[in-house]
C-alpha cells in the first residue's frame, strides 16, 4: 500500500495539467493510504481511518461534480485549454456562477486532503493513529497534493478573481 500510494502521488504530480488524471490518481492515493492508518487495529485507529476515508470519498465525489461542471463549460479537462477559453466563457454571469461552483467543489476535495479549515477534523486523529512512517507520508506528501491542486486552480482559473483570492486567503488564515 505504501508503494501504491507513492505511485499514485507520482502519477498525480506527473500527469501534467489534466484535471481528470489528477482526480484518478488522487482517488487511488486516498484508497491506498487508507489501508495503513488502522495499522494496530485498535478501535481508535479504525475510527480515525474511516474518518479519513469518509473525507476522502466525499471530497472525491464533490470534486467529480466540479470536474463535470468544468467539462460541460469547456469541453476539456486540460487546464491550459480552459485558461485560454476562460475569457470567452466566463463573461456571462451564469457561467461565472458555474465556474465558482466548480472551483468550490474542487477546493472542497483538495482542501480536505490538505487538511484545510473547515475540512481538517480527520487530521489530528489520523496522524496520531497511523504508524510513524504513515504519518510522515500523510503529512509530508499527501497533504501537499491538496495544496498543489489548490494552487493549480488559483493560477489557471482564478488568477484574476479577487473574490476567489480573498476567500482563499481567509481559509488559509483559518487553517
Amino acid at each position: 500500500f505504501y508503494l501504491l500510494t507513492i505511485f499514485a502521488t507520482l502519477g498525480f504530480f506527473l500527469s501534467g495539467l489534466n484535471l481528470m488524471k489528477h482526480f484518478c490518481f488522487f482517488e487511488i492515493m486516498t484508497l491506498a493510504s487508507f489501508a495503513y492508518v488502522p495499522n494496530d487495529e485498535t478501535t481508535y485507529a479504525k475510527k480515525s481511518a474511516f474518518s479519513y476515508l469518509a473525507y476522502g470519498i466525499v471530497g472525491g465525489l464533490v470534486m467529480l461534480y466540479g470536474l463535470m461542471i468544468l467539462y460541460d463549460m469547456f469541453g476539456t479537462f486540460e487546464l491550459r485549454e480552459m485558461q485560454s477559453m476562460l475569457v470567452g466563457v466566463a463573461v456571462e454571469p451564469d457561467n461565472q456562477k458555474r465556474l465558482y461552483l466548480a472551483g468550490a467543489c474542487l477546493l472542497f476535495g483538495y482542501g480536505a486532503k490538505a487538511g484545510m479549515f473547515p475540512f481538517h477534523t480527520w487530521l489530528p486523529d489520523t496522524y496520531t493513529a497511523a504508524p510513524s512512517n504513515g504519518t510522515t507520508l500523510l503529512s509530508s506528501v499527501l497533504s501537499k497534493t491538496g495544496i498543489y491542486g489548490i494552487w493549480l486552480l488559483t493560477v489557471f482559473l482564478f488568477s484574476e478573481a479577487v473574490t476567489w483570492n480573498k476567500a482563499l486567503l481567509i481559509l488559509a488564515l483559518c487553517t
